[in-house]
């Protein structure tokens, strides 16, 4: 299972004052079926006009519901709002991705697109209202799609330490389960190539470490996922082990955003 996590910098200096220049990155890999398991939620919630609950919904309040009770992320209120965040979709649709449907006269109805050809959205009118599931190949929604964007990396926070003294240190703050994936790279921004040892811990106790030399142009990435329950931290040491970045979080039973 991998999640989508919030993040919260507890910086112990402001980034300006540090003397290096290579930094841990941590991106949390998104699973769009935390965002649908949610959604699916709400199927057969009525049609409220502006209700955000599962009392009731409208279109633009189910993706509000939704991502806001999942990722703890209020996206703005309204389609034609939505219509104007985050990336516009080029190419295929992908889970989570919003779609967009012009019913009225421009972007006017939105639903999260689940995969194959379907949406699930809140109708106002029509065979069945309130939280339903439609394929975009029925004529209607068919003939007045508009397109797709994708919310999620617009939202999706990365986490990065950058090296330096005094120390920086980031907390994750959700508890995430053990199985959840995430990628964590060592990046430069300039060409100095000075060695860090790298290394996941599990409390005090050394779970992997590396040597590691990064540059502009040379970066490593690691995946990682989180074996089994307990805090854990990436760490970022210096030859005389001295921590110059640590990012840390728990894993634990559950989803808490």
């Amino acid at each position: 299972m991998r999640v989508h996590l919030a993040v919260v910098f507890l910086m112990l200096a402001p980034f300006e004052l540090f003397a290096e220049k290579t930094y841990i990155e941590v991106v949390p890999d998104y699973i769009p079926e935390i965002i649908i398991r949610k959604a699916l939620e709400y199927l057969k919630t009525p049609y409220v006009y502006a209700g955000t609950s599962k009392k009731g919904v409208d279109c633009s309040g189910l993706i509000w519901a939704v991502f806001n009770e999942t990722l703890g992320k209020s996206l703005p209120r309204g389609v034609g709002a939505l219509y104007a965040y985050g990336q516009k979709v080029t190419g295929s649709f992908l889970p989570g991705d919003l779609v967009f449907f012009d019913t009225i006269g421009g972007p006017s109805h939105v639903g999260i697109f689940l995969g194959g050809t379907n949406v699930i959205h809140a109708a106002s009118r029509g065979p069945q209202t309130g939280v339903i599931i439609s394929s975009l190949e029925e004529k209607y929604y068919k003939e007045r799609l508009l397109g797709a964007r994708r919310v999620i990396e617009t939202i999706a926070p990365t986490v990065r330490i950058k090296a330096g003294d005094p120390v920086a240190a980031c907390q994750m703050s959700a508890v995430i389960p053990p199985g959840t994936s995430m990628t964590i790279a060592l990046k430069s921004w300039d060409d100095s190539e000075k060695p860090y040892i790298f290394r996941i811990m599990q409390k005090d106790k050394v779970f992997f470490e590396t040597t590691v030399k990064v540059s502009k142009v040379t970066a490593e990435t690691y995946r990682f996922v989180v074996p089994e329950k307990g805090e854990w931290s990436f760490r970022l040491v210096d030859e005389k082990s001295v921590i110059r970045g640590e990012v840390f979080f728990t894993a634990a039973d559950g989803y808490s955003r």
